[in-house]
């Protein structure tokens, strides 16, 4: 018999920003540092989720309303022992969900051009391809931006 293990998505807590700084330091090549990360939580706590099995963070997401009705995911991170699990899928919704009901009519994020799974992750869940931004990430690589229209 298979068990299937529960996510769970609830908002962030001071405490858990260690653990979310670990996940980023292991998910990005250029992860925000935990200074950063407390700023973010200080000044807009709403914006940070945290996923969850057993207890554990395994994930986290960090979207922002910005520029009036656009939301924006900032981060979005999941422990390596708990990808291709429902974790990141989990996250999204909920953060779909929680910045259309804070005024969002579309969200927009970035992601590498050579994070092609990232990019074909995001697409399922309904993500379109906007532009290439070009040398977005500190060492000069490019992004794609991409937006979900709300319905």
């Amino acid at each position: 018999m298979v068990t299937q293990k529960i996510i769970s998505v609830r908002d962030v807590e001071p405490e858990d920003l260690p653990i979310i700084h670990e996940i980023a330091e292991e998910s990005f090549k250029d992860p925000y540092p935990l200074s950063l990360l407390k700023h973010i939580y200080e000044t807009k706590p709403e914006g940070f989720m945290a996923a969850e099995i057993g207890g554990e963070i395994v994930g986290y997401l960090i979207g922002l309303v910005r520029w009036g009705d656009v939301g924006h995911i900032l981060a979005i991170a999941v422990d390596e022992l708990h990808r291709e699990k429902g974790v990141g899928s989990a996250l999204l919704i909920n953060a779909i969900d929680r910045l259309k009901n804070n005024g969002a009519n579309r969200i927009r994020l970035e992601v590498r051009v050579s994070n092609e799974i990232a990019q074909e992750f995001y697409g399922k869940i309904g993500f379109k391809p906007r532009k290439v931004v070009p040398a977005y990430y500190s060492d000069g690589e490019d992004a794609v931006s991409m937006e979900y229209k709300c319905k």
